[in-house]
């Protein structure tokens, strides 16, 4: 006959002592209660209650409960990990200024000031910093709030992302060579550029659309077919907005030399089209945002007094 035996639950604050477990388990088995079986010979009870206890006690001590703590995780970026330079960037008098009135009109009555006060913050980016984080631990106003980490959002990404990455301007293809006056040595690797880009570095320049490109700063470019686009591309994205880039273009009088000063990648820009190595740093940017918004915003304002004072 097997002799059914009532689990033994975990040994926690408020749980039942062994031998009242005890007690309660063999007053069911012994007397039939709950179970509708007869009761159980004296003979017989005396052995199970023997048995019943050394189960229950080696049970306690060979399988102890484990608590199953959820395993905290450390947030990355926390403390002195999380960047600071952010909010050490400058602005200039007539700058701060203009910043003064425009954080004030994040909640102004009109839907078009509102959001006009926005864009002109976008674009005026991390140096309106500090004025939008005092701005938001002290107010508990959802419409400033809300505007404030949208801004803040969108000047972070411009700041680590779009506004240090070089940009030149052109669209670039393989030489589609059509006009005679141009003559391209046989072997030569170049690309050719296709699209020049309003207000860009290329434009100021003076580059223009079918110019050939065979070298940068006098180095051939090396490749074939498209290699070569992605050869230029990686030129390029190994330096900074503002930094020197000499191009050598074939035209009609033979090889000439035009020096382009790099702009920034424009957000709207870079969202639009392929950039070399920019996909890989807007995840990194994104991945430190959260953190970085965590204890610069929240964390912070948790340590402020309530506005209302209370």
């Amino acid at each position: 006959m097997s002799i059914p035996i009532r689990q033994s639950a975990c040994k926690r604050s408020g749980s039942l002592p062994v031998g009242h477990r005890t007690s309660l388990v063999w007053h069911r088995f012994s007397t039939g209660a709950r179970t509708g079986w007869k009761p159980v010979p004296r003979v017989l009870q005396r052995a199970a209650r023997v048995l019943l206890v050394a189960i229950l006690t080696i049970g306690e001590s060979v399988l102890p409960c484990v608590a199953q703590t959820p395993e905290k995780k450390e947030t990355p970026g926390a403390g002195s990990e999380v960047s600071k330079e952010e909010f050490q960037i400058p602005a200039d008098e007539k700058t701060a200024a203009e910043i003064d009135q425009l954080v004030p009109k994040l909640n102004a009555p009109a839907y078009t000031e509102r959001q006009s006060a926005t864009d002109r913050l976008k674009e005026i980016g991390a140096p309106a910093f500090p004025k939008l984080r005092s701005t938001y631990l002290a107010t508990d106003e959802l419409e400033i709030r809300l505007r404030v980490e949208e801004i803040i959002r969108s000047a972070y990404m411009d700041h680590h992302v779009y506004s240090g990455h070089p940009f030149m301007g052109v669209q670039l293809g393989a030489v589609d060579n059509r006009d005679p006056k141009i003559a391209v040595p046989p072997a030569t690797p170049a690309v050719q550029i296709k699209k020049i880009f309003e207000d860009t570095a290329a434009k100021r320049a003076g580059l223009k659309e079918g110019d050939i490109l065979t070298a940068q700063d006098g180095v051939p470019l090396r490749g074939t077919g498209n290699d070569l686009v992605t050869t230029f591309s990686q030129g390029i994205a190994r330096r900074t907005p503002g930094s020197r880039l000499v191009v050598t273009v074939l035209r009609e009088n033979g090889p000439e030399d035009v020096e382009v000063i790099l702009g920034r990648l424009p957000a709207d820009t870079a969202q639009a089209g392929r950039f070399v190595g920019l996909p890989e740093k807007v995840e990194r940017a994104k991945e430190r945002f959260d953190p970085w918004w965590e204890f610069h915003f929240r964390e912070s304002k948790q340590k402020t007094p309530s506005s209302t004072g209370r």
